[in-house]
């Protein structure tokens, strides 16, 4: 996994993998032929693996092709299409107009948390996974995400979209998904088109949530 090759935590061993301790759910989901750009969806981080996933897990080879292939093989075959987090975005992202393909990826790749070595290294590697797709629009999910603006090199974001998006499993009413994706789908087409234009982005106050609010300002 290319982000991580200078990561602290690089090698995995055996015990990682019983715990679904590793870098994982980086993938990149095609889209359709000669589409609009791409979109690159940033979350915090994969998350503790399910008690399933820990098992096929500590079945691979202690290598990293092996485990990349594995690691794909479960998000295709269950948590792509069924996990509350790709369904909601997906959709979203569908929805605004971008048929192009969905790069997913994490602020931190590992899952629990980690030290500040970890962190610096996860930041490089995210600086390289932005710049390897230009144009693309950045979607942050969730305020962990987030923290990781800073350490983002400023020239990468010219010419995109930036947004900062609410994690699906939000509680807060603003935050809402199914009436964000209500109202997001009442706009017309000319309308939904406007959250597909660039703004010009030095800080991060400059981000626009989406929220409901943020909608009916369309």
């Amino acid at each position: 996994m290319t982000p991580c090759k200078n990561c602290p935590n690089r090698e995995i061993t055996a015990a990682n993998l019983r715990e679904g301790d590793f870098p994982r759910g980086i993938q990149l989901e095609l889209g359709e032929p000669r589409a609009t750009p791409g979109v690159i969806v940033i979350g915090s981080n994969p998350g503790t693996a399910a008690s399933w996933e820990k098992r096929v897990y500590a079945e691979a080879l202690v290598d990293r092709q092996s485990i990349e292939a594995t690691d794909q093989a479960c998000w295709i075959r269950v948590t792509a299409y069924t996990h509350p987090y790709y369904v909601t975005l997906r959709h979203f992202i569908r929805v605004v107009g971008y048929d192009g393909p969905i790069y997913w990826t994490e602020a931190i790749k590992c899952q629990g948390s980690h030290g500040r070595a970890v962190k610096r290294s996860c930041a490089v590697g995210l600086n390289q996974e932005i710049e390897e797709r230009p144009g693309w629009a950045i979607f942050f999910v969730g305020g962990v995400a987030f923290e990781a603006f800073d350490q983002l090199d400023s020239q990468l974001l010219v010419n995109r979209v930036v947004m900062r998006l609410p994690h699906p499993s939000g509680r807060q009413r603003t935050y809402s998904w199914p009436e964000i994706l209500y109202n997001l789908s009442s706009l017309t087409v000319e309308k939904r088109e406007m959250l597909r234009e660039p703004v010009k982005i030095k800080q991060q106050q400059d981000v626009p949530l989406m929220t409901i609010d943020l909608l009916k300002t369309l």
